[in-house]
């Protein structure tokens, strides 16, 4: 017993020598009760008694008893021989058990501790003649942990097999520390939903998936209409309760196979394996209701939100590309919240279209192509001087042509430019061109003013303003007739960056406006930081300004603050006279609408009349 005993330890040894050492309590050794190990040879093998400096088995199996894993060896029938106090431990193993020897009861109480106390069993009584040299398995554990098992044979100078070393490690820290780097690679921080990055793979992977299968697949894109609101009155901590609670209920409501994420700010993606246009909008309607009556508690206060949503779908896979269905995902968001919000915008076939021709062609390949060929083209939308009635100023706005000629609005192609990163690029051509034609009309003699429209994405780009300095000195024109707008969101994400870029743009000359003004506390702190010229008030308190008294109070306390700052006011959405009428009484200094004047092609700008038409909220 005593030599088969020390070659076992010899062998654990050497397992041991793999793993970490340190410090353990006194050993626990347990005696065989049924056959002993047969007789092994004794000398250590060289490679072990070189790593050690030592050729005594009793130092060695100290060695394991300081080892981190817990060590157990069985002789070749399943009879446990030895095991040490890290096992012991590990497997909870009670004092009177051991002293009894009772082998029966010793496996019985370690294999009823596994998940699966058949598997175990398996592994310590096997044959070892069927089994590898040395082998790895993983044990999952009734009380949660994960084992890893390392097994390794014990024969004779005949090759004959006559007992195994087993060590078990403790993985359940390490692995969890593992999910931990996985969850923070493919999982939103505040959410626990899958991000962006790994939206994006599953999207690809569900796009091979139905190709193969044939069937159809459809996406959506939410966002949330009130968190801007929500963050400037009650803080960001109210916005973040916010997005977890909708982003809870949006993963209790989707189906099984449905995937959701979220890949934005307030804005949320889900796949739709399996499902065509028709479902999907069904599917996505019902979670717009359900967060139509949903109530998030915040500090014993209910917040209530609505959810804007875009679905795309595709026939196969091969139809699009991935970054394609997803950019005709946003722009019917853009449309839904166009329309009213709280509603789902549908990306339906138009009519004519042939989608083989552009099987593989993405937005972003159709946005490249265009600015090469030069299909921008710039639309013009008066704003009037309400003291005197004329046109005073121009904003520019762009469309798309398309192979055919036929003309694209912003919302079919900018939600692609932002998400490829060729906004930067289509900013830098409404730059050149919207000097250029400032410089053109200056030089006929016709001193106006242009507002042109820098995407949130663009602030802090050196490139775009490089082309506004070079393009300014080129072509010799005012820059006080330019105005350049940013929007709320875009001074929000990073008030430091926005303020070096404005300032940036002040030193040329050129006029700012901030666009959506009002929409939150937040704006004020903006014209402290900023150096503003213009204030365009939100169209939300212009649409109903007429008959609307907590409307009528905030563009009072606008003007009131602009006047004292001295900077002009501007109202947007204008929809009828009433609006006009009234904003003039309470000292607005510029207004725009589709009441005022419908975009219409640059060249006509300067010679056609405004063109008024019946008010409608789309956004251009």
């Amino acid at each position: 017993m005593g030599q088969n005993l020390d070659r076992a330890v010899v062998v654990a040894a050497t397992a041991a020598q793999r793993g970490a050492v340190r410090l353990a309590p006194p050993r626990l050794r347990v005696a065989a009760v049924a056959r002993p190990l047969q007789t092994v040879p004794t000398p250590l093998p060289k490679q072990v008694a070189a790593g050690f400096g030592l050729t005594d088995p009793a130092i060695l199996e100290a060695a394991v008893e300081a080892s981190p894993d817990g060590i157990l060896v069985i002789s070749d029938p399943g009879t446990i021989a030895y095991c040490n106090q890290r096992f012991a431990t590990m497997w909870s193993l009670p004092a009177d058990l051991v002293e009894r020897r009772d082998n029966r009861a010793l496996l019985t109480h370690i294999v009823q501790a596994a998940l699966d106390p058949t598997a175990l069993r398996l592994e310590l009584q096997g044959e070892g003649q069927k089994r590898p040299r040395e082998q790895f398995v993983e044990i999952e554990m009734r009380d949660g942990r994960n084992l890893e098992l390392r097994t390794t044979a014990v024969t004779a100078e005949s090759g004959i097999p006559n007992g195994r070393v087993l060590a078990f490690r403790d993985v359940t820290r390490a692995q969890s520390e593992v999910q931990k780097l996985r969850d923070l690679a493919d999982r939103d921080a505040l959410t626990g939903l899958l991000n962006r990055r790994r939206f994006d793979e599953a999207m690809l992977s569900e796009l091979e998936r139905a190709e193969r299968l044939s069937r159809p697949l459809a996406v959506a894109v939410m966002d949330l209409d009130a968190i801007k609101v929500v963050n400037d009155s009650l803080g960001h901590h109210a916005g973040d309760a916010l997005i977890i609670s909708v982003g809870a209920v949006l993963q209790e409501q989707i189906r099984k196979t449905d995937i959701l994420a979220r890949i934005g700010g307030d804005e949320f993606a889900v796949l739709l394996p399996g499902a065509d246009l028709v479902e999907a909008e069904r599917i996505i309607n019902g979670l717009v209701l359900l967060i139509r009556g949903h109530r998030t508690i915040f500090e014993g206060k209910p917040i209530r939100t609505t959810l804007s949503a875009g679905v795309a779908a595709v026939p196969t896979a091969g139809l699009y590309g991935s970054s394609n269905l997803l950019a005709r995902a946003d722009s019917a968001l853009y449309e839904s919240k166009e329309a009213g919000r709280d509603r789902v915008g549908v990306d339906r076939p138009v009519a004519g279209y042939r989608p083989r021709m552009d099987a593989h062609r993405t937005w972003s390949d159709r946005i490249r192509e265009a600015l090469e060929q030069d299909r921008f083209i710039l639309y013009a939308q008066p704003i009037i001087d309400l003291a005197t009635g004329k046109v005073a100023s121009q904003e520019l706005l762009i469309r798309m042509l398309g192979p055919n000629g036929e003309v694209l609005g912003p919302r079919a192609f900018l939600p692609a430019a932002e998400r490829s990163g060729l906004i930067g690029e289509i900013d830098a051509w409404v730059v050149r061109r919207a000097v250029n034609e400032l410089a053109a009309q200056q030089r006929l003699g016709n001193f106006v003013r242009v507002a042109i429209n820098i995407s949130g994405r663009t602030i802090g780009d050196p490139h775009v303003l490089s082309v506004l300095d070079t393009e300014l000195r080129r072509s010799g024109a005012d820059a006080r007739g330019l105005v350049i707008e940013i929007t709320e969101t875009a001074a929000v994400a990073s008030i430091d960056a926005a303020r070096e870029y404005t300032e940036e743009i002040a030193s040329m000359g050129c006029k700012i406006a901030l666009d959506d003004f009002g929409a939150g506390f937040g704006s004020f702190y903006y014209v402290k930081h900023l150096p503003l010229d213009y204030l365009k008030i939100d169209g939300d308190f212009v649409e109903y300004f007429g008959r609307n008294p907590t409307d009528q109070a905030v563009v009072q306390a606008i003007v009131g603050l602009s006047e004292s700052l001295r900077k002009n006011t501007i109202a947007e959405y204008v929809s009828d006279q009433r609006t006009v009428e009234a904003l003039r009484e309470f000292g607005v200094d510029y207004a725009q609408g589709f009441h005022i004047g419908t975009p219409q092609p640059l060249d006509r700008a300067w010679t056609a009349p405004p063109v008024r038409q019946r008010y409608s909220r789309l956004r251009i």
